[in-house]
């Protein structure tokens, strides 16, 4: 079994704080990465260490590495396989070192890489059974299915019975691709319930999806996206892909929040269908922006995000500044009564009682229509019906309105809700042309802190983020924020269930929410976790 016997920067209080976000089936890794963090940015503004040390450093690399790769974002592998490199030739006879970067190569989409480091982590260290995993998944995926099973023999005389290497074995004999392989939870009771269904969309199974895009590339279908946008400056995995684009007779740059393996399953209908949506939506948006004072603007770039929405960026030459709008998704407010009637995949109902106010929901998803029904506040009671098809869902979906609509419950009114924004500081380096530059950290907390919001929000039927943003403070340019704005129809219940849902997930210590109610015309600060007020939007 290898020790670390290599000297650590890290103090032994270092250390017991990062083994305190672990429990016994999870951890708060977002908080372990932001501890990191601040212990490496205050140690070198402190001249404690050099960044060449802190890099070099075998434990603080195991460490970070640990963290990233659980939080299982292409961001957060992708910020793994940066970091590792440095402490390579402190790595001997670690196999998890090796297993821990060939795991982030691998969800990269780097997949030779990853499954040289993955060999050489069990010539390292053979007895680290884990190593033997993600051998045999990439020899698997490399058509070697006899070394692939004799991997997995390897890890089961280490670790015998154990449930991800006898699953495993069954998948290579059945003939699974690697993104099948990957589409599990290490833990049995939470997997099973997560491959038969159970587990309902924004519980963590969307999340996991995106981050599995990212594995293989379909060449076939990257290059006949990239036909239909006629792409030329092709720039790939830096960490997204990007390139110039012809759009309405002009060339614009367009920016993928991903990597080429993620770009390659975008379909080439959904991509048609959302230009000819932006392309309708240009004249209104630039209209407005005119209307709201800042002046002719014309469409820069268009950054297509992992979740299918799309942000355009417009700049204002004269002014040189920037404004970037998210092209909005299907809302309630959307729907119309009439011949033709469509309920989308989330409909959501709500009723006022007099001890609060109740909420009914229902979705559909890969053959499961769910129904999610409570009381604002709280998780509620879920219900699961199968559904083979989203015309049956169609059906089933107007029973689910004719019942509650005849206990009194109705769409709720976005002019009638609250809003909530959270705000972050942020580090923001510029390009030439002043737009912001691509930044990991930024992604990566936008990511993190938008899926807590949405999921803490919606599984207590309190609301949705409905958009984000980077700008400057109003009262000082040069100091930058992250807001995200969610709509919500109780700002008071919100806001702890907002602040206990980021707490968990994010470093949440110069945190602001500030609350406009549906009667206000501004935001007031509700809270500040260091104590400021130095607000503004």
């Amino acid at each position: 079994m290898w020790q670390n016997k290599k000297e650590t920067l890290l103090r032994v209080e270092d250390i017991e704080t990062l083994e305190s976000y672990i429990d016994e089936f999870d951890g708060y890794f977002g908080k372990m990465a932001a501890y990191l963090d601040e212990f490496v940015a205050n140690g070198i503004a402190q001249q404690s260490f050099t960044e060449e040390e802190v890099r070099a450093d075998l434990e603080i690399a195991l460490w970070y590495s640990y963290a990233w790769n659980n939080i299982d974002t292409y961001e957060s592998y992708y910020s793994t396989v940066q970091w590792m490199p440095d402490s390579e030739c402190h790595a001997q006879g670690c196999g998890m070192w090796y297993y821990r970067y060939a795991c982030a190569l691998l969800y990269c989409g780097k997949l030779e890489m990853a499954l040289e480091y993955a060999e050489r982590g069990v010539k390292e260290e053979p007895d680290y059974p884990w190593g033997w995993l993600t051998v045999a998944k990439l020899r698997s995926h490399f058509g070697d299915e006899q070394g692939a099973l004799e991997a997995v023999d390897c890890g089961l005389a280490l670790v015998p019975g154990d449930y991800e290497f006898t699953v495993l074995q069954q998948e290579i004999i059945m003939g699974y691709s690697l993104e099948q392989m990957e589409y599990h939870y290490i833990h049995e009771e939470n997997d099973i319930a997560l491959q038969e269904g159970q587990l309902a969309e924004d519980e963590g199974t969307r999340d996991k999806k995106q981050s599995i895009a990212g594995i293989v590339c379909n060449q076939q279908a990257l290059a006949e996206l990239q036909e239909l946008l006629h792409i030329s400056e092709w720039e790939a995995d830096a960490p997204y892909c990007a390139g110039m684009m012809l759009f309405q007779g002009e060339r614009i740059r367009i920016l993928f929040c991903m990597n080429e393996a993620a770009v390659s399953k975008l379909q080439v209908e959904w991509m048609q269908e959302k230009l000819r949506e932006i392309g309708q939506e240009v004249p209104a948006l630039q209209l407005r922006l005119r209307e709201d004072g800042y002046g002719e603007c014309r469409l820069e770039l268009l950054m297509v995000n992992r979740n299918q929405t799309v942000d355009l960026v417009f700049y204002n030459p004269e002014t040189e500044q920037s404004f970037t709008l998210r092209q909005r998704e299907q809302t309630d407010a959307d729907m119309e009564e009439a011949n033709g009637f469509d309920f989308p995949q989330l409909m959501k109902l709500y009723q006022k009682r007099e001890d609060g106010l109740y909420y009914a929901e229902c979705w559909y998803d890969e053959g499961v229509m769910t129904e999610h029904t409570g009381m604002v506040g709280q998780t509620g009671e879920v219900r699961k019906l199968p559904c083979s098809s989203p015309e049956e869902y169609q059906d089933m979906a107007a029973q689910f309105y004719d019942a509650y609509s005849a206990m009194g419950y109705e769409f709720w009114q976005s002019e009638t809700a609250d809003w909530i924004v959270a705000q972050f500081p942020v580090q923001l380096q510029l390009e030439p042309d002043g737009t912001p530059a691509a930044d990991d950290a930024l992604r990566t907390l936008q990511q993190e802190a938008g899926s807590a919001l949405n999921e803490s929000l919606g599984w207590n039927g309190a609301g949705h983020v409905d958009g984000w943003e980077v700008g400057s403070l109003l009262h000082d340019s040069e100091r930058y924020v992250l807001n995200l704005y969610c709509l919500t129809v109780d700002a008071d219940l919100a806001l702890g269930i907002m602040l206990q849902a980021l707490e968990a997930r994010v470093d949440c210590s110069h945190l602001k929410l500030a609350v406009m109610k549906a009667d206000e015309d501004s935001y007031q600060l509700a809270y500040s976790a260091d104590f400021s007020e130095d607000f503004s939007l």
